[in-house]
């Protein structure tokens, strides 16, 4: 069974990011609160988040390349309104 220590957490995130696990590109960092996130049913990999002015995206071990991957996107409330 695996710890939620969130020391440990990062710990196997980091250890998964040198050994190549994930499909994304660097702009994808460790969320603030790893132990929150639910690992992948696939990929058993905690989601890494890319966070940007207007949204959110994740990005996990699933996918055929750091281009091409499963991801979950948010977006802002403001993009919408300065949309109108």
């Amino acid at each position: 069974m695996e710890s939620l220590d969130p020391k440990s957490i990062i710990r196997d995130i980091k250890i998964s990011i040198v050994e190549g696990k994930y499909k994304c590109i660097s702009s994808y960092k460790i969320p603030n609160d790893p132990h929150e996130w639910e690992p992948c049913p696939n990929c058993e990999l905690r989601p890494l988040v890319w966070e940007f002015d207007n949204g959110r995206s994740t990005a996990c071990g699933c996918g055929e390349s750091q281009y091409n991957h499963h991801s979950i996107w948010s977006e802002s409330i403001m993009s919408q309104l300065t949309k109108i």
